[in-house]
């Protein structure tokens, strides 16, 4: 963990267990899409110990965010957001993941993935995948929180 400075807001707020918590808590990020490297983001952001990205595209121009860059197309989604979200905070250890179609992983590859996380992350899955994500994290003993956007 870093100063005590750079988490000074957060200690106030859930005291220094708190952010020796968050400190130590893995996150697994599934589908690097705006709305999941904004959520990641605000793990990043107070000092989550690590991210795990995982996604199963190659970067677009319609995939732009603050996190995957026109300048990122063609390359994977997973690892143009890894970088972006390494940048945000040095002290957190950010990998990544492409996988070959998410929706046809097996189950075994799924509770690889969750195995030792803290929370699970999934962000515009298609339904396929986020049932194979919500059976690891039952395996694991781990919450899931899924969302989608709305709207194009």
């Amino acid at each position: 963990m870093a100063t005590n400075d750079k988490y000074d807001r957060q200690i106030r707020l859930w005291g220094a267990s708190g952010q020796r918590l968050l400190g130590g808590a893995s996150i697994l990020l599934v589908g690097a899409s705006a709305a999941g490297t904004e959520t990641a983001k605000n793990l990043v952001l107070p000092g989550v110990g690590s991210v795990h990205v995982v996604d199963d595209a190659a970067a677009h121009a319609g995939d732009a965010n603050f996190f995957v860059l026109p300048a990122d197309a063609g390359r994977s989604r997973a690892d143009a957001a890894r970088d972006s979200l390494a940048e945000t905070n040095p002290d957190v250890r950010c990998t990544s993941a492409r996988e070959h179609d998410l929706s046809s992983l097996p189950d075994r590859r799924w509770r690889e993935l969750a195995t030792g996380r803290a929370l699970a992350v999934a962000a515009d899955l298609p339904l396929g995948a986020a049932r194979g994500l919500a059976r690891a994290c039952v395996a694991c003993g781990i919450p899931p929180a899924t969302h989608a956007r709305a709207g194009p």
